[in-house]
């Protein structure tokens, strides 16, 4: 029933809104959002598993991954419902790709704790070198938003912001891989 009466309150306020939401609603709405998909984790048993019978560190991670990405995933798509704008669709997929920089920052510690001195020297470096690619995927996709090449119009910015989110999306997939082959 509070599943119900959120969606029916995020619909009509986007549907009533006649400009986009501010930073302080967004966030606020943000938090309401989070509170909910929380809710909604231990309802649905969402990252459980049966530590009686296996109760390794790979459970474990990949439980909380399965959390995480419930949660960055739920907030994206309650956000994209309450401004169906392209502005806001472009700022809810950054905003995930945000989200998800966290979840990058949170895997690459714990697998750097998990190595010893030699072998995290190696993973740094491996960083840097995803960083670099990274940022050099960015600066050909953002080349593609220009009209000589997209044609123009406002759907090439959200496809922007979308491949933008799915590097960061697959690099924090690949710590979470790696991870789990981890004892």
């Amino acid at each position: 029933m509070k599943h119900l009466i959120l969606v029916i309150s995020v619909s009509m306020f986007a549907f009533s809104a006649v400009s986009q939401l501010s930073v302080p609603e967004l966030d606020s709405l943000k938090k309401i959002w989070k509170i909910d998909l929380e809710q909604q984790v231990l309802d649905k048993g969402i990252g459980q598993y049966d530590k009686e019978f296996s109760n390794t560190f790979a459970d474990s991670l990949y439980a909380q991954f399965q959390i995480d990405t419930f949660i960055v995933e739920g907030i994206y798509g309650y956000q994209l419902a309450a401004d169906v704008s392209t502005y806001g669709s472009n700022r809810a997929t950054k905003d995930c790709e945000a989200s998800y920089e966290v979840l990058l920052n949170k895997y690459y510690t714990i697998f750097l704790k998990k190595l010893n001195k030699e072998d995290s020297k190696k993973l740094i470096e491996s960083q840097k070198a995803w960083l670099k690619f990274r940022d050099a995927e960015r600066e050909v996709n953002s080349s593609l938003v220009k009209s000589e090449y997209s044609g123009g119009g406002t759907i090439h910015q959200l496809i922007h912001s979308s491949q933008n989110l799915y590097i960061t999306k697959m690099r924090v997939v690949e710590l979470v891989g790696y991870l789990m082959r981890m004892q």
